[in-house]
């Protein structure tokens, strides 16, 4: 299955993200014509277990409770994010951690 996005600057060509249905991505954005690769493409459950992690993220920035550790560690992981980078399960646990304390 292909959605049609936009086209390539170079050869004019549909941009397409094939889903596969195997493998470790879930899909493959590339131009039509000249095959060109963009980018891997994530999963709809891990794109939801993105946005669980950003909420508990902004909700626990708010708070002025926090120790100075954890505010550094949240303010870490938040611009991890938006960095567009993944969290390790480590921290992760950690989020977890500090998201049970505070809620």
């Amino acid at each position: 299955m292909y959605l049609t996005l936009t086209n390539c600057p170079t050869c004019n060509g549909i941009l397409r993200e094939l889903i596969l249905h195997s493998g470790l991505h879930y899909s493959r954005s590339e131009y039509a014509e000249c095959e060109r690769f963009i980018r891997w493409g994530r999963s709809p459950s891990s794109l939801a277990r993105q946005q669980v992690l950003e909420h508990k993220i902004s909700s626990l920035a708010v708070r002025t409770s926090l120790t100075a550790w954890e505010a550094s560690f949240i303010a870490s992981v938040s611009l991890q994010l938006e960095q567009k980078k993944n969290l390790s399960p480590k921290q992760t646990e950690w989020l977890e951690k500090i998201y049970k304390k505070y809620s």
